[in-house]
């Protein structure tokens, strides 16, 4: 039978599943399942089956929204993942990135006991000087006195056309003198380390 517009009801011997018409209800008949008399009397679950049945088509229609709506989901999370590094997927609550410049290595050469580091040319912010400064490193366990570093100058050519210096009075036990020496020359385009001496 159709669930549209019948009751449903057990026999009240056999437990027998029975429906029937809303004009047949309280009526005695017999079961047709065990034969006893029993009587009709519509049961809740017969109302909540014509309720189920009515709402049947908007489950469905929610249930068709909800697995587009995980498909598109889906599919959104799978396209950043293959445009995305795996480091910077999405998570909860993320923590902004601050993009970090690794500190180039300086690459020293070693020169009379100490280490010098390459040597670049800077002009003076409002004016014309020009210096050339660079590290040298007291990689020793003991003080470093009168220090003295000595620069060729040379041109776009590579020609010596000077000399610059810079000296200071005591370098530190492991530790960095960042020298910087004056040039004169307006020709020059670099300086490289001659020498570096101590007063003993």
């Amino acid at each position: 039978m159709s669930d549209s517009g019948y009751l449903k009801s057990a026999c009240q011997k056999c437990g027998g599943h029975l429906e029937f018409s809303p004009a047949g209800a309280g009526e005695t008949i017999a079961c047709p399942h065990c034969g006893a008399p029993t009587t009709l009397v519509a049961n809740s679950s017969g109302a909540d089956s014509q309720k189920s049945a009515a709402s049947r088509p908007k489950m469905i229609a929610v249930v068709i929204v909800a697995i587009v709506f995980i498909a598109v989901a889906a599919g959104i999370i799978l396209y950043r993942a293959k445009l995305l590094p795996a480091s910077s997927h999405p998570v909860s609550n993320p923590v902004p990135q601050v993009p970090t410049n690794p500190v180039p290595r300086i690459v020293f050469a070693r020169l009379n006991d100490f280490n010098v580091g390459p040597v670049t040319l800077k002009k003076t912010e409002g004016s014309s000087l020009v210096y050339a400064m660079g590290i040298i490193q007291n990689d020793s366990s003991r003080q470093r006195f009168g220090v003295r570093i000595q620069l060729d100058v040379l041109d776009a050519q590579t020609n010596k056309i000077g000399t610059a210096s810079d000296y200071i009075s005591v370098i530190e036990p492991n530790k960095d003198w960042q020298f910087k020496a004056l040039l004169t020359e307006p020709k020059a385009v670099q300086a490289r380390p001659a020498l570096v001496e101590e007063q003993k």
